[in-house]
């Protein structure tokens, strides 16, 4: 199967428009997702509270609760944005372990929160909250290439091609993937 990126990322902005219509919940996972580059799972297991004070002391997040395999890994946090999307995931946990509220099984909080959430992410263009994990890479790409990523590119790499491979092995880490080949899936083709 062909599963190479070919559509430009969301914005920002895109994202803004639909956690209007979002309940806290679902609007603190999405924004983590587009910022920190989490899956749900992550996002919604996040200590969002915890990982907002790690992120002040040390520029980093470590992510270990809903990760694929239990692989923990750390993902760095640099820019205004993220400490934003934290600071709101923070609140909206209220003081207790995670962005999900504890009276709630996983099973219940993915197919009535997030699920009416991604209603709202769909009404706004976006495709899902993978699309937003998608942003985040795509981000991440242009920061450590200091061009577009190929999917924001018409396609096309535009880096060269050391840079481009180094740039999708620390992205690809970061994701929590073993597999740079998966990031055709994130940021586009690497031909030139």
């Amino acid at each position: 199967r062909d599963n190479v990126r070919r559509t430009s990322t969301t914005s920002r902005e895109q994202l803004a428009e639909a956690q209007l219509s979002m309940c806290c919940y679902s609007s603190a996972v999405a924004g983590i997702a587009r910022e920190i580059g989490l899956r749900i799972k992550e996002a919604s297991l996040l200590n969002a509270t915890v990982a907002l004070i790690e992120a002040e002391k040390s520029f980093k997040v470590s992510i270990v609760d809903g990760t694929k395999g239990g692989r923990p890994r750390s993902i760095p946090v640099t820019n205004e944005s993220q400490f934003k999307a934290l600071a709101i995931a923070a609140q909206v946990q209220s003081g207790r372990r995670s962005v999900m509220p504890e009276n709630m099984t996983w099973i219940t909080f993915v197919s009535t929160v997030l699920y009416n959430g991604r209603s709202a992410l769909k009404d706004s263009g976006i495709t899902g909250y993978h699309a937003l994990r998608a942003a985040y890479a795509c981000d991440r790409y242009f920061e450590e290439t200091g061009h577009l990523a190929p999917c924001n590119a018409s396609g096309r790499r535009t880096a060269e091609k050391e840079l481009d491979a180094q740039a999708r092995l620390i992205i690809a880490e970061e994701l929590g993937h073993g597999r740079v080949s998966v990031l055709v899936s994130y940021v586009g083709s690497s031909r030139g």
